[in-house]
């Protein structure tokens, strides 16, 4: 028997966080441990929007710089096989968000950003 796997795409992923919150979040007043779910569920589904905006059309805009520049020039000769991709890291794609050369930015109040920075450190 062959292992399988259950695979998403970022806007299912996205999708199934916000169910998530919405299933936890009347459970989190009577038993407070479901804010760890909650708060799994808003950190899944803000990295996976931000994929959702970033990707563009050859998805080259979520990976981080090493992987995209290998990504690109095997998408400009197709030698071998495509090389594996890596997701940029959080903090770098939330920039990227903040900072969108085209279309609009995302604008966070300095409160979310402080909020974002807790949970993820000092990015």
């Amino acid at each position: 028997m062959g292992t399988q796997f259950i695979r998403f795409d970022e806007f299912e992923d996205v999708i199934t966080s916000v169910e998530l919150i919405a299933l936890t979040s009347p459970l989190a007043k009577s038993s407070p441990s479901y804010w760890k779910w909650i708060i799994v569920g808003a950190q899944n589904g803000r990295q996976g929007a931000m994929v959702c905006l970033l990707s563009g059309t050859n998805g080259l805009g979520v990976l981080d710089k090493k992987s995209a520049k290998k990504v690109l020039a095997w998408h400009q000769d197709q030698q071998g096989p495509c090389p594996e991709e890596r997701l940029a890291e959080f903090a770098v794609l939330l920039d990227r968000c903040r900072n969108r050369p085209t279309g609009k930015s995302l604008l966070l109040t300095e409160s979310a950003m402080r909020d974002i920075e807790k949970l993820h450190g000092a990015l």
